[in-house]
């Protein structure tokens, strides 16, 4: 299931954010999970921004020699 289907199945879910967050909570999810899930989720948002980073330094001319040859 992608992150899409996730916010469509939560947007029609019953109840509102506290009573899903507590039935969340209650799942007792270990901290290796929480990790890998936060990771998931902020890697692309990481990945995309430092790639942006780097094409503005090319842009800039930067690892670049214009060479006399």
């Amino acid at each position: 299931m992608d992150v899409s289907h996730t916010f469509v199945t939560v947007m029609v879910l019953p109840g509102n954010f506290p009573s899903a967050f507590l039935s969340l909570q209650s799942a007792h999810f270990g901290p290796a999970l929480i990790f890998a899930a936060k990771f998931a989720i902020a890697w692309p948002f990481a990945y995309h921004l430092l790639n942006g980073v780097r094409h503005l330094a090319w842009d800039m001319g930067y690892g670049f020699k214009v060479g006399k040859d």
